[in-house]
């Protein structure tokens, strides 16, 4: 479950993703986001996971330092968390100065972790 100050910031986190512009130029400044409520639950398990990760600094839990992808895939829910890359760095997953890119697997109907994996 997420505390008081980490649903403010997940919430500050969708306010600030529906101001800014995506990687790929597709949001605008008057676009609004709509979030199912499956997705965010299974985003508070996946965060809830990834803000506990014992070798992962603080700094690099940061959602500002990330994009986080949600998939719809039949049984289950993927989470994943892209860290943002320095200028000049090109790719996506892998460890950044930013951050770590985690891939999670939540059960649709339990909301349960299936799966994590960290991506080279």
């Amino acid at each position: 479950m997420l505390v008081p100050i980490a649903r403010h910031c997940l919430f500050a986190t969708l306010a600030v993703v529906a101001l800014q512009a995506d990687a790929y130029g597709a949001s605008k400044p008057t676009d609004a986001i709509i979030v199912k409520g499956v997705f965010l639950k299974a985003f508070i398990v996946a965060h809830d996971n990834f803000v506990a990760i014992a070798d992962l600094p603080a700094p690099k839990k940061d959602l500002e330092n990330y994009t986080v992808h949600i998939r719809d895939r039949r049984s289950r829910i993927e989470v994943v968390f892209l860290p943002k890359l320095p200028p000049g760095w090109f790719g996506t997953g892998g460890e950044t100065p930013y951050g770590r890119a985690v891939h999670y697997e939540i059960d649709k109907r339990t909301y349960a972790i299936v799966k994590r994996t960290f991506e080279e």
